[in-house]
């Protein structure tokens, strides 16, 4: 199985980049040994990743985004807006000059998207584009020279900021999102950001989501405060508050560094300009001195956290675990997943459980945050948790109604009661448009239902 490399980085064009002609054909960029020895990397199957240090690209924010692919012996060029894309075709000692080879495509946005390439295959996944983050796959037809939408089960949304955090196996050919992290910076209130504590995985072989697990507490902390992330073969290097972690996602381990080694890693990461990662090594070039580097990464040099990466609920990279266990685990599983189970029924006839499905949690975790505020829910709001967001609106309005009264029916039976568990009002600003909460004497017992 072939995978193709690639170097993700969003820096400046200084003195780096040199366009030629209005219509932008070409472009010529200064060689030097960075690039010498991308170029002679072998395609072995690992993720070569980007680097931006958070505190050292603030300055440079304004200017374009790009990345650079290698597509096997290929180096390719992309600008994120647009998804313009360049292709070496003339490489000598001094000098990289490209052409391109893609023409404009309305609505393509690859910022702050995931950029990767497997059996010659150019993927971007997700992005930020119109104040909203987006779980959507493209892959690039090299037939018509468009970028095309893969059709999935379902939307998962990465978070985007500080760093994209979302990482592919190139030997399963899976993508693994810790958790989701859905942004609408449209809506003018407080909760402009919504969590998704649950981690999913992304057969690209079936273009099928699947839920594995549950992001753990410690681990979200660091992800939300990652200074750099760069990808390996077995997961992401990362800093969050000055200390380096590898986080593992193949053994499902976090491993820390102390604050001594982190401080003098981070230093050299600090000054890159561009960095990729290869095993246990990082290859870099400094962004004064054009200076190429490489730093070792010894694993003897980390500790083992006392807990996992996320609660695994798949068994997803343990195929030889034993049967027993494997049982166990698919039952867990099967109360997670999407699922019609019906009810617990105990021995005297009393409803002991309720199953909701993965629609139902996101919606129901949403109202609960917002009615513990005394804050509702709009509609757009639901319609995102929902996955719903970009559908028409008679299918919005369709799947928002058989979801709510669903989990309606469920707690009504769980309850006993006739009560509506979620209720909805009309908004204060547009008596047009309904808004929704959970009955606030119901919230306790609501919340126990989907512990």
């Amino acid at each position: 199985m072939k995978f193709i490399y690639c170097l993700l980085f969003s820096l400046s064009f200084n003195s780096l980049l040199v366009f030629s002609a209005e219509d932008n054909s070409s472009l010529v960029i200064k060689n030097n040994a960075f690039f010498n020895a991308l170029m002679k990397q072998e395609s072995t199957g690992y993720t070569i990743a980007s680097n931006i240090f958070l505190e050292t690209s603030k300055s440079l924010s304004h200017l374009p985004e790009h990345h650079f692919i290698k597509v096997g012996t290929d180096l390719i060029l992309l600008i994120d807006q647009g998804g313009i894309l360049y292709k070496a075709s003339t490489i000598t000692d001094s000098l990289i000059r490209f052409k391109r080879i893609n023409k404009n495509q309305h609505g393509i946005n690859a910022t702050h998207s995931y950029v990767y390439s497997i059996n010659n295959e150019l993927y971007i996944q997700g992005g930020y584009a119109d104040g909203q983050n987006n779980g959507t796959l493209r892959k690039f037809n090299q037939k018509n020279m468009r970028w095309d939408i893969v059709p999935l089960n379902k939307e998962i949304i990465f978070q985007y900021t500080p760093s994209a955090v979302i990482w592919l196996d190139p030997i399963t050919e899976k993508i693994l999102v810790p958790f989701q992290a859905i942004v609408n910076d449209g809506i003018i209130e407080d909760n402009k950001r919504i969590t998704d504590k649950k981690t999913y995985s992304l057969d690209l072989k079936t273009s099928t989501w699947s839920m594995i697990g549950k992001i753990n507490k410690q681990t979200l902390e660091i992800l939300n405060n990652i200074q750099f992330k760069i990808d390996y073969d077995n997961g992401i290097l990362v800093s969050s508050k000055d200390i380096v972690y590898l986080i593992d996602f193949k053994t499902n381990q976090l491993m820390h560094m102390n604050h001594d080694l982190s401080a003098e890693i981070i230093e050299r990461i600090k000054s890159s300009k561009y960095i990729y990662a290869i095993h246990d090594k990082l290859y870099s070039l400094d962004a004064t001195q054009a200076k190429y580097d490489s730093i070792l990464i010894d694993k003897s040099n980390f500790s083992i956290a006392s807990y996992s990466v996320y609660d695994d609920f798949s068994h997803f990279y343990y195929p030889l675990i034993p049967m027993g266990i494997l049982i166990i685990g698919g039952f867990f599983l099967s109360k997670r997943k999407k699922t019609t189970t019906t009810q617990k029924i105990t021995a005297d006839g009393k409803i002991d459980e309720v199953v909701f499905t993965e629609a139902e949690i996101a919606l129901i975790e949403l109202l609960l945050t917002k009615s513990k505020k005394n804050k509702t829910a709009v509609i757009s709001e639901i319609n995102y948790v929902l996955g719903i967001k970009d559908k028409n609106t008679g299918l919005q309005k369709k799947v928002r109604s058989e979801t709510i009264n669903s989990i309606n029916e469920k707690v009504k039976t769980n309850l006993q009661s006739e009560e509506l568990i979620i209720q909805s009002i009309r908004s204060e600003i547009d008596k047009r448009y309904l808004e929704y909460l959970i009955k606030k004497e119901a919230i306790k017992e609501v919340e126990n239902m989907i512990k």
